[in-house]
């Protein structure tokens, strides 16, 4: 019997920059933050206009940073490892 494949969004995607490279631009650390700090900021907005959670917060920053609404930045103390 085949597995069903559940929903990843592609997270490699979001380690390249949009420079046509095939290497990881982007590390896996600044993607982790990336993520938590929208996520933090979406759900404080929700609150503060009382709005229902129809999404969990982290999911919803996935998905801003996969349409391209937000773009991560390397500190450049990582830039330099």
């Amino acid at each position: 019997m085949p597995r069903e494949k559940k929903f990843n969004p592609d997270l490699r995607e979001l380690l390249k920059e949009e420079n046509g490279k095939d290497e990881d631009t982007i590390s896996r650390y600044s993607l982790v933050i990336a993520t938590a700090k929208l996520a933090r900021q979406i759900s404080k907005e929700n609150e503060e206009a009382e709005e229902p959670v129809i999404e969990k917060p982290v999911t919803t920053a996935i998905d801003k940073l996969l349409k391209g609404e937000y773009k991560i930045v390397e500190p450049e103390e990582l830039e330099a490892l």
